[in-house]
């Protein structure tokens, strides 16, 4: 076993970032468009330099982070600009978002709800929409996922016709390849890997004989390369850990149909992960500060770091206990929580963004927000909307495991697998402060005394 204890400054990323430039200051309010502009640099207070134990132990290489950050401070994330209004003109009114992306001088928004792609100018104004709702081709009925590629090829996933539509940069429809149907992944996004195949998350191995609950919780997943005939090449499985998270399920047969419902157990460690466009996986057991990046070829970097575990609040865990208890009665109006007991602290984390340009965003379930204005519905006794959301705290890795540091973000803004990030450049959807959906881009600015 070999170990070294780093007490250095790293280089602030990997690759280079492509800066551009700041959007002009301007207001279009009349189609839900608002350009912010910012400064260019974040505080440059003092903070300690990112100190690491590194061990080798085989294949697996542990970096550890002891102290400080390679930023040697909180990065920030700016907004640049916003499209979405709740009333006017169609094309500035979003449903359900399922993907963005940014590239070049577009944004790019699928919305299941009309379903078609969005695209838009670096100003936000409607440039035109690719895609129609339909069966015949070039149209959806469900789009889960969106890709755009650096030549402006669009990839739109529609796992409920199981096929993934290409168009060319104008929109025009280039081809469409067939894609598995059934066990995709919600949320999950597509992945142009650096090899230049497109990879989408789906069951890796056989299908089990017979359908249950507990086999349904042992079907192995992982990353598929598609292509024109399909398959086009070997998976890449999600890496396997000794931990089945905690769940209560129910099964029931209706004539041939067979039902499962599975509830998770709130704040229980889970198993996230994400594909890297590199070919990496990143995934971990959220009991603890720890993951792993496994490349290509089979090697591994743990990735380590001290945290301060958040409690769960008395009122937000009873909620939480009411809510299962109202799910799982709605197929058996007998149902009692018998077990397993729930966490009294959240976990260590709750997912991972792998983004565009090799960092490793770790996303953090923080303090609880409550929601005053939640109902109750009388004959289900469920939430709507839910009366407890967790606020999210950002910390970023790069694909070396070397901690970059955490990120201050807005109030409203949220980071997920569907978001579009490469640089500095971030785009997501959004809930504003009324609840309208929007789309934003932000700016991604970093400590001034980043070398």
């Amino acid at each position: 076993m070999r170990v070294s204890v780093a007490r250095i400054r790293r280089s602030a990323e990997p690759f280079s970032l492509r800066r551009a430039a700041a959007v002009s200051l301007v207001a279009l309010a009349s189609f839900g468009i608002v350009a912010c502009g910012g400064a260019d640099t974040a505080d440059d207070a003092a903070a300690p330099r990112w100190e690491s134990e590194t061990t080798t132990e085989g294949n697996v290489t542990t970096v550890r982070t002891i102290a400080g950050s390679v930023w040697g401070g909180a990065a920030r994330v700016e907004e640049q600009l916003s499209i979405g209004v709740d009333q006017g003109d169609d094309a500035y009114m979003f449903g359900s978002i399922r993907g963005v992306a940014g590239t070049g001088d577009r944004i790019y928004v699928l919305d299941a709800s009309i379903p078609a792609v969005r695209i838009y100018d670096d100003t936000g104004r409607h440039v035109m929409d690719v895609g129609a709702e339909g069966d015949g081709p070039g149209e959806f009925r469900r789009p889960d996922a969106l890709l755009v590629a650096g030549d402006g090829r669009i990839f739109v996933r529609d796992s409920n016709q199981g096929r993934i539509t290409i168009f060319d940069a104008e929109g025009a429809l280039v081809e469409t390849w067939p894609l598995d149907q059934g066990f995709v992944i919600g949320g999950s996004a597509m992945v142009l890997a650096d090899d230049g195949k497109v990879y989408s998350p789906g069951r890796v191995g056989e299908r089990p004989e017979e359908i249950s609950a507990r086999m349904l919780s042992s079907i192995k997943m992982g990353m598929i390369p598609r292509g024109p005939d399909g398959h086009d090449g070997e998976p890449v499985p999600r890496p396997e850990f000794d931990y089945e998270p905690p769940r209560f399920t129910q099964e029931r047969r209706e004539g041939n149909n067979f039902m499962v419902m599975m509830r998770g157990v709130p704040f229980a460690a889970d198993i996230p992960w994400a594909f890297a466009s590199s070919g990496a996986m990143v995934a971990g057991v959220s009991d603890d500060y720890s993951f792993d990046i496994t490349y290509p070829g089979g090697a591994v970097t743990r990735v380590e770091k001290a945290f301060e575990p958040v409690p769960i609040a008395g009122a937000e865990r009873d909620w939480h206990i009411e809510q299962v208890t109202a799910q799982m009665r709605d197929g058996n109006p007998e149902w009692t929580w018998d077990g397993p007991e729930m966490a009294t602290v959240k976990p260590a984390f709750g997912q991972f963004v792998a983004d565009l340009s090799g960092r490793i965003w770790v996303i953090r379930p923080g303090e609880g927000v409550q929601n005053p204005d939640c109902e109750k519905d009388p004959e289900t006794g469920v939430w709507d909307p839910p009366c407890w959301t967790n606020s999210n705290v950002y910390d970023v890795f790069d694909v070396e495991g070397a901690y970059l540091g955490p990120v201050d973000v807005p109030e409203d803004f949220e980071l997920n697998q569907q978001s579009w990030v490469e640089g500095d450049e971030i785009v997501t959807r959004v809930e504003d402060d009324l609840g309208v959906i929007v789309v934003k881009k932000y700016r991604l600015v970093t400590p001034a005394n980043t070398p």
